[in-house]
């Protein structure tokens, strides 16, 4: 028979060989489990009980939603024309127009922190009474300003605030164990949103009008002067024949134009800023204002078990696959299980007197010669 036909079976007897032996091992794995099926069975049910009564013993949650859109910028004042030709840059952009900006800005410290501190009217059994966040949250017994930062964390976590790139439209959620207080929540942040936006919006408006008032201050002494040289051209030269004089006059009277279109603008600008200052339009649109909550969010009841009986079939299989292990090594290596009992009993006994488990491991020192 040739050789490579002979090497070729062997291989070939080898493989057979592997694959019998993978497909005992893993018979023998369900063998295992199945022989174990009473230790699988009672870690998989204490895994879905404890499962299940973390959810139905839990608190039920409410979650109210609301939905805004920032409003319409307005029309591009006068004021960037005007700084352009003064060589002054302005941002001409309004990065609080971006839905973006107010996920961020419903989550900052800023706007969580009055929210927090404002008294809510909470039902209790005996009577309805005022509270705050940080009280509402269990959390007065601690230093004040500890107490509000964590009531700010607790408060950012129960938020849950997302925005459409396409529509800009910007959904805000707040979950809490009252529906009251999950509306009052909404209904506060937004309060927050449009002081914020009403407060950013007068600073800027007051800057603006300080800028603007003193170009108009420089626009207006800078026509004056530019009329009074024209006017002491005037009433020293009444023939303006001659070349230079006509040239001169073009180039005051040009001076005197520009000042005036400079002024114009200015004054404009001026007056605009002073209505903006004075506007009270809303910042925000508000598409869908803040909802009483009627139903309570879902526990999550089945998942959580599906859950926990997984968690506990893995722990008792786990369970099932060691002590079938630490048997069979007693069979086959009885002198491994002896020294496995007898560690065992050490470490038991280490633990019920750990003192006297350090004396004895403690050195002894050198007898005397």
């Amino acid at each position: 028979m040739p050789e490579h036909v002979s090497r070729s079976r062997d291989d070939a007897s080898l493989s057979a060989e592997g694959d019998v032996e993978q497909a005992v091992s893993l018979l023998s794995l369900v063998n295992v489990l199945l022989r174990r099926r009473w230790l699988i069975a009672v870690c998989t049910l204490i895994g879905l009980l404890l499962s299940g009564r973390s959810k139905v013993f839990s608190d039920r949650t409410y979650t109210s939603t609301t939905s805004f859109v920032p409003a319409a910028a307005r029309a591009p004042s006068n004021l960037s024309g005007l700084a352009a030709q003064l060589g002054i840059g302005i941002q001409a952009g309004d990065p609080s127009q971006s839905p973006q900006f107010y996920v961020e800005l419903l989550t900052s410290r800023e706007v969580l922190r009055p929210v927090v501190l404002q008294k809510f009217s909470v039902k209790t059994p005996t009577g309805i009474t005022a509270k705050n966040l940080v009280e509402w949250y269990g959390l007065n017994e601690k230093a004040p300003e500890n107490a509000t930062s964590e009531a700010i964390s607790e408060l950012r976590n129960r938020l849950d605030i997302k925005t459409s790139f396409k529509t800009g439209i910007v959904t805000m959620k707040a979950t809490d164990a009252s529906p009251l207080i999950a509306q009052e929540i909404n209904r506060r942040l937004l309060e927050q949103v449009s002081l914020f936006n009403e407060g950013r919006r007068q600073q800027r408006a007051a800057a603006e009008r300080e800028f603007t008032a003193s170009q108009l201050a420089e626009s207006d002494a800078q026509l004056r002067t530019a009329e009074r040289r024209m006017s002491d051209f005037l009433e020293l030269n009444r023939d303006f024949r001659a070349p230079k004089l006509a040239l001169e006059r073009e180039r005051l009277q040009r001076d005197v134009l520009m000042r005036q279109e400079l002024y114009t603008a200015t004054a404009q600008a001026y007056q605009q800023v002073k209505i903006e200052e004075l506007r009270n339009a809303p910042s925000i649109s508000i598409i869908e204002p803040p909802e009483l909550p009627v139903v309570g969010n879902a526990r999550g009841l089945a998942k959580s078990i599906v859950l926990g009986a997984l968690v506990g079939f893995m722990i008792g299989a786990l369970l099932a696959i060691l002590r079938e292990y630490f048997l069979k090594t007693q069979v086959v290596r009885p002198e491994e299980g002896r020294e496995f009992r007898a560690l065992k009993r050490a470490l038991w006994s280490d633990l019920r007197s750990p003192l006297s488990a350090m004396r004895r491991r403690k050195p002894k020192p050198p007898s005397a010669l």
